[in-house]
C-alpha cells in the first residue's frame, strides 16, 4: 500500500496536515508483512509528530520511501525510517535546527536552549545512522546549523537517501498562506531555494516569487522588560547569542 505524507506534519495553523494518529490509522488497514510504500512533499512540522510517525513507520518495517518533491525539517528525519529511500531527480532534501517559541527570565530561555540542543542530537544521530558512517552526527549538526537543501544527488551522497528515482512533476508542498504567515513552518526557512515555491520547470523564478523567498528570512524579536523577555521562533545557535546579550 502506499502512505501520502503530502501536507505538514502534524496540524499546522490552518488545521491541515498529516497527524501520527492519521498514520496510525492507515497502518492499520495494511495487510501482514505487505510493503508500504510512504511518499513525502512536506515542509515539515511538528517534531513530536514527526517522532511518533518515524517511530511507528521503523517498529513496522518493510517501509520504502519515496520523497517526491520536498522532504524538509521533520519530514526529513520522518524519511530516515525506510529500509530503502528513493528520492525523485528533482527533488529536494532540507535539514536545519529545531526552533521553538519561548518566553521568561534567563534561567528558564537556558533551559530551552538545553532542550533544543537534545532535540538536534536526536535528529542528527537519526541522519547519521542511516548514512552508515558516510558523514558523523557532528557534520550533520553543522549541516542543521546552516539550514542545508541537498539535491536528489547530493542527498544520496551524504547517505540520506539509497537512489536517485524518476523525475516527478510534483508540486513543492509550499502553500501561498505558509509565505505570509510568520507562524507557519515555513517562517523559518533562511536559505529556501525559490524555485520550490511551483514555478513552471526551466522558468526564471518571478519577482513575486523572489519576494517571497525574502520575506521568510526572518529574525529573532526580543522584546525585554527587566529580566524577562518574549522570543520569537528562535534556533538554538540564536537563542543563545541573544541570551548572552542579556546577561
Amino acid at each position: 500500500m502506499e502512505l501520502y505524507i503530502y501536507d505538514t506534519i502534524g496540524k499546522d495553523f490552518f488545521g491541515e496536515g498529516v497527524t501520527a494518529d492519521y498514520v496510525r490509522k492507515e497502518l492499520d488497514k495494511a495487510k501482514k508483512n505487505e510493503q508500504i510504500v510512504v511518499r513525502i512533499n512536506s515542509p515539515g512540522g511538528d517534531v513530536w509528530e514527526g517522532e511518533a510517525i518515524y517511530n511507528m513507520l521503523t517498529r513496522r518495517g518493510n517501509i520504502k520511501v519515496c520523497i517526491d518533491a520536498l522532504a524538509a525539517s521533520a519530514a526529513s528525519f520522518v524519511a530516515m525510517s525506510g529500509d530503502e529511500i528513493e528520492i525523485a531527480e528533482n527533488a529536494r532534501f532540507m535539514i536545519h535546527e529545531s526552533w521553538t517559541m519561548g518566553y521568561g527570565h534567563k534561567r528558564e530561555l537556558a533551559k530551552t536552549i538545553q532542550r533544543l540542543g537534545a532535540i538536534d542530537n536526536s535528529i542528527a544521530a537519526k541522519y547519521s545512522a542511516r548514512a552508515g558512517g558516510k558523514r558523523d552526527a557532528t557534520t550533520f549538526l553543522a549541516n542543521m546549523e546552516n539550514e542545508t537543501w541537498f539535491s536528489a544527488q547530493e542527498a544520496v551522497d551524504a547517505g540520506l537517501a539509497d537512489k536517485i528515482g524518476q523525475k516527478l512533476k510534483v508540486k513543492a508542498a509550499v502553500r501561498e498562506p505558509m509565505l505570509k504567515d510568520q507562524f507557519s513552518v515555513a517562517a523559518c526557512w533562511r536559505n529556501m531555494p525559490a524555485s520550490l515555491l511551483g514555478e513552471p520547470e526551466g522558468a526564471e523564478p518571478s519577482d513575486a516569487a523572489k519576494a517571497a523567498v525574502a520575506a521568510l528570512d526572518l529574525r529573532v524579536r526580543i522584546e525585554a522588560k527587566h529580566v524577562n523577555a518574549v522570543v520569537f521562533a528562535p534556533r538554538r545557535s540564536e537563542l543563545e547569542t541573544r541570551l548572552r546579550a542579556m546577561r
